[in-house]
């Protein structure tokens, strides 16, 4: 989703921040990768900077990577957290937002629409995943195995990514 809609945008050097050695990310990044190749977008492997939910090590992280000066037109932070502190980075280093960098989240929590500018974010059912959770719990301690589910997201576009109003 946010692949499809930073290419609409006519962003074509988008930064992925995130760690991927966990398992959802992983398959976020795997996702953002599949639709930049079906966009025949090539793909930079300088623009994966792997960061944990962590804002001190994703701030210093980020600061270094501008200091390199590759340019990226968008951010796909693989959280809220990430993608509000690349925000905050970007525009400490004088990077309008979304002008210069559009940037879009992943969780849509409560902050995201309070941010300045308002952060595009995919929503999560957050209240189902717990329901999915529970079910799964108690089907695993009568015996029984739990299934994986995949629960639908969609994209809240906001200020952020020059969609939203």
């Amino acid at each position: 989703l946010v692949a499809e809609h930073l290419l609409r945008l006519g962003r074509k050097r988008i930064l992925f921040m995130g760690d991927t050695k966990l398992p959802e990310v992983a398959q976020r990044y795997e996702g953002f990768r599949r639709t930049l190749r079906a966009a025949h977008v090539v793909e930079s492997k300088d623009l994966h900077l792997s960061v944990p939910f962590d804002v001190g090590v994703a701030r210093a992280a980020l600061t270094k990577l501008l200091g390199r000066r590759l340019g990226f037109d968008a951010v796909f932070g693989c959280s809220d957290l990430l993608a509000i502190t690349a925000m905050q980075v970007l525009r400490e280093r004088g990077h309008r937002v979304p002008e210069d960098v559009a940037v879009v989240g992943y969780d849509d929590m409560a902050l995201a629409s309070f941010c300045e500018p308002p952060l595009s974010s995919v929503h999560q059912p957050v209240q189902a995943a717990g329901v999915a959770m529970i079910d799964a719990l108690l089907a695993l301690l009568q015996g029984h195995p739990a299934a994986p589910r995949v629960l639908p997201v969609s994209l809240i576009t906001r200020q952020s990514s020059a969609d939203g109003s």
